[in-house]
């Protein structure tokens, strides 16, 4: 999971530099790149957040809590 978030923050430094050296000269492909780029990081976040999600909700119907905490819990996480 480490070598993960690293590579995501190493798109997004490329995809800056990128945008930015782009937008210079071509300011419709630096907003594509940003664009892309923009995608390309929500989505792994998401895919690095199903498990986090399902190991909490594992937990939670296995204690006997109600759900209605593990809603608040969500809440004040964040998510």
């Amino acid at each position: 999971m480490g070598t993960e978030i690293f590579a995501i923050i190493g798109v997004a430094i490329v995809a800056t530099v990128l945008a930015v050296m782009l937008r210079q000269s071509k300011p419709e492909y630096a907003m594509l790149v940003s664009l892309a780029a923009g995608v390309y990081i929500i989505y792994k976040i998401f895919t690095l957040l199903v498990p986090i999600v399902s190991q909490i909700e594992t937990i939670l119907s296995s204690s006997s809590m109600p759900l209605e905490y593990a809603e608040i819990l969500f809440k004040a996480l964040g998510i």
